[in-house]
């Protein structure tokens, strides 16, 4: 589909994507969120203005961010991993992922695994994912290059499920708005 996005600050307009079709109706699974975003109004002080000259600023131009975010809950344990879409099952499920890594319940399998597939990631066209440490638990920033603008494409997506063939163009892209083509 072609949809229409105006600035998140103004409309609050968000396309969310998941990861299978029936996803059954929560914000438990896994899937993309797209927001369109400006340097005004709300963004407008944090885009111009480094707090402390230690943080950097946000986005100095328009573009879309892509997020990827894992939310399924389940049980984890040294032989498994199991997901659940019924949520009436009778036990304690969490939320696997988590973006504080003492707090990710990945890290009974791995600890590799659970500092690096977090709850929330920034995708970017350059083909990595944001997951705002550098592997050494230091903190990195996304930079304006990392905002999908007029002509960017993401394509053939890397879920935690699994790849996905999908097509995502970004066209028409002003301050006022942009179009999002899916193709799935």
């Amino acid at each position: 589909g072609k949809y229409y996005m105006s600035p998140f600050q103004n409309e609050g307009d968000v396309l969310l994507i998941p990861y299978q079709k029936d996803n059954n109706n929560s914000s438990f699974d896994e899937y993309l969120l797209i927001e369109f975003y400006t340097p005004s109004s709300l963004n407008k002080l944090d885009s111009s203005f480094s707090y402390m000259n230690k943080y950097p600023t946000l986005f100095k131009k328009c573009g879309f961010k892509v997020y990827h975010v894992d939310s399924r809950i389940g049980l984890i344990n040294q032989e498994e991993e199991i997901y659940y879409d019924d949520f009436s099952f009778p036990t304690t499920l969490k939320v696997v992922r988590s973006n504080t890594p003492s707090m990710n319940n990945l890290s009974s399998l791995s600890k590799a695994r659970a500092f690096y597939e977090r709850l929330i990631t920034l995708v970017s066209p350059l083909g990595n994912h944001l997951d705002f440490y550098d592997g050494v638990d230091r903190l990195k920033f996304a930079t304006n290059n990392d905002l999908f603008t007029e002509g960017t494409c993401l394509e053939r997506f890397a879920f935690h499920q699994g790849e996905k063939d999908i097509k995502i163009t970004f066209s028409n892209v002003s301050e006022n708005g942009g179009y999002v083509i899916v193709e799935v």
